[in-house]
């Protein structure tokens, strides 16, 4: 069987390693991104099974920031399964 590949997509550097770390343990490739234009590139690329997206992947603290959101819902790359956080 093939090694899938993740795409992890968080603006917060401690929770991207964390689960980097979490999911390569448990034999995935993690690919990181700490912002929309940085995953973006990555999903366009097809290069992923699975993508775990921030809700908020530009600014925490703004409840109105849906970037994550907007990304998961891009046609570009709507075949690749995603989750948000």
């Amino acid at each position: 069987m093939s090694v899938k590949t993740v795409l992890i997509a968080d603006n917060l550097p401690e929770f991207l390693n964390a689960r980097k770390e979490f999911l390569e343990l448990a034999g995935y490739k993690v690919v990181t991104a700490a912002n929309p234009r940085d995953a973006r590139l990555v999903l366009e690329k097809g290069v992923v099974q699975l993508a775990i997206i921030d809700i908020r992947l530009e600014y925490d603290e703004d409840v109105s920031d849906d970037s994550g959101i907007t990304l998961a819902i891009e046609e570009s790359h709507h075949y690749i399964p995603k989750i948000l956080l």
